[in-house]
């Protein structure tokens, strides 16, 4: 499932991931996911795919292709920087108005 910056623009979020893949995958998944895309831990500076892995439970709808918009503002405002910071307040504040206060 599509989250952070690979899921900014489907909200609207003034953000582009080129080159990058950012999302969600089952703790059950994820082995055959690494292993099939030769996956490997990031060194600083060389990430072009970001796995989250939630847990305990898998906390979405099934057949959800993106995150709502308060996670992928979260993930967003964790990447840390500015840009992305922006962007990801944008989008917190945006799903807190649609939620009420």
């Amino acid at each position: 499932m599509l989250g952070g910056a690979s899921a900014a623009s489907h909200h609207g979020a003034d953000l582009v991931a080129l080159g990058q893949v950012e999302g969600y995958v089952r703790a059950d998944d994820l082995d055959h996911i690494v292993r099939d895309y030769a996956l490997r831990p990031a060194s600083f500076g060389d990430t072009n795919v970001i796995l989250r892995v939630p847990a305990p439970d898998w906390p979405f709808a099934a057949g959800t292709r993106v995150a709502d918009a308060a996670v992928v503002g979260a993930d967003l405002v964790d990447h840390g920087d500015e840009r992305s910071v922006r962007a990801g307040r944008g989008l917190l504040e945006t799903a807190r108005a649609a939620h009420g206060p």
